[in-house]
């Protein structure tokens, strides 16, 4: 298949100070699409989900930016490992004094790194009991 551009409308509200956003309306799109065509290209979906979801991400991340006055990004985790989004956020590099991204190689998981380290204590016997009460820090 050629990929030339999203088959999912563009779905993004109007800034806001929290720069919350949802990808809710995106995932109905690709639901209503593959029901409607059974047969498309499975890389095409996913070509346009990623352009799509990226497309908010960064438009969220740079609209903070500017009104919180930021000029140096640093891109983090799981996510940061992708190239399309490093291609994204390069292409608006003129708007910003300095942009970090680690090696990919260390734009791991987290999930993946919390459970290998409680791994490494269980081994060492380094553990709580199943009763122990679990709850998020505010």
């Amino acid at each position: 298949a050629t990929l030339k551009k999203p088959i999912f409308p563009k779905i993004l509200a109007d800034s806001n100070e929290t720069y919350s956003f949802s990808y809710s309306g995106l995932k109905t799109a690709v639901i209503n699409y593959i029901h409607d065509h059974p047969d498309a290209d499975v890389r095409e979906i996913a070509y346009s989900f990623q352009e799509r979801a990226l497309e908010i991400l960064v438009r969220r991340l740079f609209d903070a930016s500017k009104r919180l006055k930021i000029n140096t990004l640093v891109i983090a985790g799981g996510v940061a490992s992708n190239k399309r989004l490093r291609e994204l956020i390069f292409e608006k590099k003129k708007d910003f004094h300095a942009i970090f991204f680690p090696s990919p190689i260390l734009c791991t998981d987290n999930g993946a790194m919390v459970a290998g380290i409680g791994y490494q204590y269980f081994k060492k016997g380094l553990h709580s009991p199943l009763s122990t009460d679990v709850k998020a820090r505010p």
